[in-house]
This record gives C-alpha cells, structure tokens and sequence, in this order.
C-alpha cells in the first residue's frame, strides 16, 4: 500500500501537486506539461533549494535589518508568500545576524507545507 504524503497540519496532499515533485522524470500532470522548463516544479536533482536575489545574496542579516530592507519569501511548492519587516528580523534573527542571506535561506522551510525550495527577494 502506497504510504501517503502529508502536511504538517495532518491534510493529505493531492497527487498532481506532489507527483512532480517526488519523481525527476514522474509526469507532470495538468496545466504544467505547457510551462517551460525552469517554471516546473523544482526538482532536487536539478537546482539548488533556495533561490536568492542576486543584490541580497551576499549581505548579512544585520545589514538588511540596519538598512530597514524588507525581505520577500514565497514557496516554490505550494505558492505562500511571507513578508519579513525589520521589527520581525530583529526579534527572530537575534542569533543569527552574522549569517549572510543565502545561508539564511539555506535553513529555511515553508510554512505551510515544510518545503525547502524558497525565493527571497527584495519587497
């Protein structure tokens, strides 16, 4: 019996969300057989997981919390979205301001369906 994938909140997810994503060279199912290649669903063996902004890459926490930058962060997976202010960096990220943004982004999952394939940009 085939086990079945589920979210962190207990929902079963459906098969033609997590079907590309499982298998390389799986089908893909619905609409996203029109898409190109690199607007698929990620696949692990093909990218890294965190995509990051190219200008935030390189800076340190701290620097994006002093210069009062707001970071964008949305899931490759299941599309949600969060938006990071200085007041929620500073309180969150005390311990970790030293960290540049792309290691950051490599420690990061989604909130909603625990995906490790995140973008981060400038909002």
């Amino acid at each position: 019996m085939a086990r079945s994938v589920r979210s962190r909140y207990g929902h079963a997810f459906s098969r033609g969300r997590t079907a590309g994503a499982a298998r390389a060279d799986g089908p893909v199912y619905g609409a996203k057989r029109f898409l190109p290649e690199f607007a698929r669903a990620p696949q692990p063996d093909r990218r890294h997981p965190a995509r990051v902004d190219p200008e935030l890459a390189q800076m340190r926490v701290w620097e994006v919390i002093e210069n009062d930058v707001r970071i964008k962060i949305a899931c490759d997976n299941c599309h949600h979205e969060a938006v990071w202010t200085r007041a929620f960096m500073e309180k969150r990220l005390r311990r970790r301001t030293g960290l540049t943004v792309l290691a950051l982004a490599m420690k990061l999952r989604c909130a909603g369906c625990r995906s490790e394939y995140v973008r981060i940009w400038r909002a």
